[in-house]
C-alpha cells in the first residue's frame, strides 16, 4: 500500500527503529521543550471543491471493511479542526524526507506545519464524511477508521496499542508507563477520543504525531500546540499531562497509539 520511495525507507531505518544496542550513542534530553510553536490557525473557512471531490474519491475507493464515505456529508465550509489532515500529511513528508538526522528532519518538516489552511480543509472535509458501513463489520472499528484515512496519504499501520481511557491512566499511571515502554519505536499516530453511539461511534477527536526512538529522543506534534522535544524518560509523565490538557478543554478521554509501517 505504502509509496515511500526505497531511499526515504533506507534513510528512515538508519535513524529510527535500527539497531540501538550501542548505548553511547543515545542522546540524553534534560528538559521538555517546545521547538517550534503550531496553531491550526486557518481551519474555518471555504473549500477547494477540487482537491476536496478528489480527496473524497480517493478515500472513498480505499474504505476499509466496515467504512464508508458518505457523500451526503460532503460541504463547502469547514467549521471544525483539521488536525487528521495536517498530522497525517506531517507524517507522511517525516518518513518521505531524505534527511537522515532525526531532530534537523523533524523540525523541516514542521516549518510548513505551524498554521493551517484552505488545503488542509479541502482534506479534512472529505475525511469528515467517514462512518460505520451498514453493509459490513470491521472487527476492530477504531483501528478500521483510522487506517481508511491514513489510506489517502499511503500511510499504512502495523501495530495498534490498547484502548486507553484517561481517568484509568490518572488512577494508574504506572499500569500508563508500561503500555509507554511496550510501544515498539518509530512513528505513531495518536488518535483521542469522545465516544459517542452515534454513526462514527465518536462525538469528535483529535489526531497527533508521536516518534520514540531510544537514541534519538522523542518527539510529540500536535497541531494546536507545536513539535516538543520530549526529555529522557519522561514520555508518560509528558503523555499524562498532555491528555490531561485535551481531556480539560475538549472533553476526549480516549487515547490510542497506531504505529506506522515503514
Amino acid at each position: 500500500m505504502s509509496l515511500i520511495s526505497p531511499t526515504s525507507v533506507a534513510f528512515f531505518n538508519s535513524a529510527v527503529g535500527a539497531d540501538h544496542s550501542n548505548l553511547q550513542n543515545v542522546k540524553v534530553k534534560k528538559e521538555t521543550k517546545l521547538i517550534l510553536g503550531g496553531t491550526q490557525e486557518g481551519k474555518i473557512g471555504p473549500t477547494q471543491y477540487e482537491k476536496m471531490l478528489h480527496t473524497f474519491n480517493k478515500i472513498s475507493e480505499k474504505a476499509e471493511k466496515g467504512v464508508f464515505f458518505n457523500p451526503n456529508r460532503l460541504t463547502h465550509y469547514l467549521y471544525g479542526g483539521t488536525c487528521s489532515a495536517m498530522t497525517l500529511a506531517f507524517a507522511k513528508d517525516f518518513i518521505n524526507s531524505s534527511i537522515k538526522n532525526i531532530n534537523e528532519r523533524i523540525i523541516t518538516v514542521m516549518k510548513d506545519y505551524t498554521k493551517s489552511g484552505e488545503a488542509f480543509r479541502a482534506e479534512q472535509i472529505a475525511l469528515n464524511t467517514i462512518e460505520e458501513s451498514s453493509l459490513t463489520t470491521a472487527e476492530d472499528f477504531k483501528r478500521a477508521k483510522i487506517q481508511s484515512i491514513a489510506n489517502y496519504y499511503d500511510l499504512e499501520f502495523d501495530y495498534a496499542s490498547e484502548d486507553l481511557n484517561f481517568e484509568s491512566i490518572k488512577n494508574d499511571p504506572n499500569h500508563f508507563k508500561e503500555v509507554m515502554d511496550d510501544l515498539p519505536e518509530g512513528v505513531y499516530i495518536l488518535r483521542i477520543l469522545r465516544p459517542s453511539n452515534n454513526f462514527k461511534k465518536e462525538q469528535w477527536g483529535h489526531t497527533t504525531f508521536y516518534l520514540k526512538d531510544s537514541v534519538e529522543g522523542d518527539y510529540f506534534y500536535d497541531p494546536n500546540y507545536g513539535l516538543t522535544e520530549i526529555a529522557t524518560g519522561e514520555t508518560s509523565d509528558f503523555f499524562i499531562k498532555h491528555l490531561s490538557l485535551l481531556n480539560d478543554v475538549w472533553y476526549i478521554s480516549n487515547p490510542r497509539f497506531y504505529k506506522l509501517k515503514i
